[in-house]
């Protein structure tokens, strides 16, 4: 992904090279930014606001817009910055084509929500997905149940990923031969193709929970004093 690429044609804004004001104020206090909501959206907005700089859209410096965007990337773990990066092309391309946009993904199906879905997000929830595989988390996601035509919201233990076969017979189905995701959920396994989730986190593991779950409290005998004499 070339960020230079997006809104061509722009040019710099005309008082581009006046002051910025709020530059010349002093610190009230550090920003402490802990939460993972916060962090997310402070990490879309500096990369925004640093191809806008770029393309001489704002007063705030290019360095600056880097500068910040790169420290918030440090708290951030690199599948959470991956998908970061596609909100961030999916609002600089929103706001140069509008909602005409469309991509091909070289994955169509019939509906038009996985049509736009980008190939730097499909790697994105991969790395997320084997994020979780390695370091033993449970997935909460949403995909799309095409035989239903909905969009289920689950939570599920990632067994395996699953490739692309590049020895798959031509004439097979377009989807089989795409990545997909084997999962353990409430509904049994089963394994969903990546162009169909569209969003995934890792959250913590319920394994030792259900484990728990099915053992009994062990008992323990207690003595109770009875007032009579040994």
């Amino acid at each position: 992904m070339d960020w230079k690429d997006f809104l061509p044609g722009r040019k710099p804004r005309e008082d581009i090279s006046e002051p910025f004001a709020a530059d010349a104020f002093d610190v009230e206090h550090p920003a402490l930014l802990t939460d993972n909501s916060v962090l997310s959206a402070a990490a879309v907005a500096a990369r925004v606001l640093e191809i806008l700089a770029f393309r001489g859209g704002t007063r705030i410096k290019p360095s600056a817009a880097e500068k910040l965007r790169r420290l918030v990337w440090r708290a951030l773990p690199k599948s959470a910055a991956n998908l970061c990066d596609d909100e961030a092309s999916r609002v600089l391309r929103w706001l140069t084509e509008g909602e005409a946009y469309e991509l091909d993904t070289g994955a169509h199906t019939d509906t038009p929500e996985v049509d736009i879905m980008f190939d730097a997000d499909i790697e994105s929830r991969i790395s997320v997905a084997q994020f979780a595989l390695d370091e033993g988390y449970d997935l909460e996601l949403e995909y799309l149940d095409a035989r239903e035509n909905i969009w289920p919201r689950i939570r599920c233990t990632p067994i395996e990923l699953l490739s692309a076969d590049a020895d798959s017979n031509a004439d097979a189905d377009a989807e089989e031969a795409e990545p997909a995701l084997l999962v353990d959920s409430d509904f049994g396994e089963f394994d969903i193709p990546i162009h169909h989730i569209r969003w995934l986190m890792p959250v913590s593991s319920h394994r030792h929970r259900r484990a728990e779950g099915t053992k009994k409290p062990a008992g323990k005998l207690l003595s109770f004093p009875t007032g009579e004499d040994d």
